[in-house]
């Protein structure tokens, strides 16, 4: 029996998933914290006097995606308590922490390039910026406890994820021809009117964006052909970030580019994501699923 305890606490497969749980959680608490911390600053309109630049928290600033964040940092929590799970649970709560970390990632990435509200000229805070950090380290730290020591061990059934991978990609190319943006023209009353043919593509919008995505999409899906053959672990989650950092570039730049206001119209008149943005989200999201679940699930 005192054997068999030495065994467990000496096991390095255990310790390696107890440190990336930790990581996890300590890093989820990093992500709620950043909600308390300011995140934007901006002038606030006064009638008769100048105005001192207001300030907003996360929890302020963001609606809805605050309870998003949030629920991403309680999922820091998950792969530390699938430890005290037997069997395949730990690798299953492992995969649903590693998605909410990258999800709410790329809300935060979203939110940096774009601030909530109709204001342009809103200054970005360190709050942000420690909420970026809290959801990669719940990523991070979600996948090493998932993964383990198992890097570099083979798949045994890779065909599926693959095939998904190579199929996500693809769609990720169609969406470039799909309408992407939509313009209308603001006249003096304010009130938008229609142009004809006002819907563009991502060419029309940023051809560098258009550029960045279909490399992008190239590179994986070519990639793809050589992770088949290695059957790597840590090859199949390279595929899945390759997908995040595609979706990354797709969130940030496009507003950037665009200057978009969801809620409401800007100078520039573009006021609507079009089909071929969302299509392209569900490419990207659909390679860093397929490569979470061939890199942490698959047996």
């Amino acid at each position: 029996m005192a054997a068999q305890r030495i065994a467990v606490a000496a096991d390095p497969e255990r310790e390696v998933v107890l440190v990336g749980g930790g990581i996890a959680a300590a890093s989820g608490l990093v992500l709620l914290a950043s909600l308390f911390v300011e995140w934007y600053r901006g002038p606030t309109f006064c009638l008769f006097a100048g105005c001192a630049q207001a300030t907003t928290t996360g929890w302020t600033a963001l609606g809805l995606g605050s309870a998003v964040l949030a629920i991403a940092a309680v999922a820091g929590t998950l792969p530390l308590a699938g430890t005290f799970v037997p069997g395949p649970a730990t690798r299953r709560l492992a995969a649903l922490s590693a998605a909410a970390g990258l999800g709410a990632a790329l809300l935060v990435v979203f939110r940096i390039a774009r601030p909530p509200g109709p204001l342009l000229n809103q200054s970005r805070l360190a709050g942000p910026f420690i909420a970026l950090l809290g959801a990669a380290g719940v990523a991070g730290g979600s996948v090493l406890a998932g993964i383990g020591r198992r890097i570099f061990e083979p798949l045994t059934r890779p065909a599926v994820p693959i095939a998904t991978i190579v199929l996500a990609s693809v769609t990720v190319m169609i969406s470039l021809l799909l309408p992407w943006v939509r313009r209308v023209v603001i006249p003096i009353d304010g009130h938008p009117a229609p142009l004809g043919g006002a819907v563009q593509t991502v060419w029309h919008v940023s051809p560098t964006v258009g550029v960045l995505l279909l490399l992008g999409a190239l590179a994986i899906a070519c990639a793809s052909g050589l992770v088949a053959v290695i059957r790597w672990r840590a090859a199949v989650f390279a595929l899945a970030l390759g997908g995040w950092v595609a979706a990354a570039i797709e969130t940030a730049a496009t507003p950037l580019v665009v200057h978009l206001a969801l809620r409401g119209s800007d100078a520039s008149g573009l006021v609507a994501y079009e089909s071929g943005y969302y299509v392209c989200l569900g490419g990207c999201a659909a390679i860093v699923l397929a490569g979470l679940w061939a890199a942490l699930l698959n047996k």
